[in-house]
């Protein structure tokens, strides 16, 4: 969802419940969570995820699942095609830029360290 869609559902009223109720796959998750994994359950993001709230739910993880599940299948997709997903990584590496904390490394080396790059 965009910011407007978002908007748009919190003032009509947000409810993770009937998401829950309205998704098979969605309930199979939680209650994978709530069984948990190799002894430990995950309860609490069970019930973080079951909430309508605002606070506890910003990004309305519920009201998003069906979206995420269709993205996912197009990823696993796309991957299929290794030259096409290896083409796509170079692009997305190759159009990232400079990363806030090799920016802030330099910055320190500069500003604080008065380090200079080995050449």
């Amino acid at each position: 969802m965009n910011a407007d869609q978002i908007e748009a559902l919190w003032k009509k009223g947000y409810n993770a419940t009937a998401y829950y109720n309205g998704n098979a796959k969605l309930q199979k998750v939680i209650r994978s969570l709530k069984e948990g994994f190799n002894g430990e359950s995950f309860d609490n993001i069970a019930n973080y995820l079951l909430t309508n709230s605002p606070v506890a739910d910003p990004y309305m993880c519920m009201a998003e699942f069906s979206d995420y599940l269709k993205i996912h299948a197009a990823a696993d997709e796309a991957y299929k095609d290794k030259l096409g997903w290896a083409k796509k990584s170079l692009i997305n590496i190759a159009s990232s830029g400079i990363f806030s904390a090799d920016r802030a490394i330099k910055e320190y080396a500069e500003n604080i360290w008065n380090l200079k790059p080995i050449k």
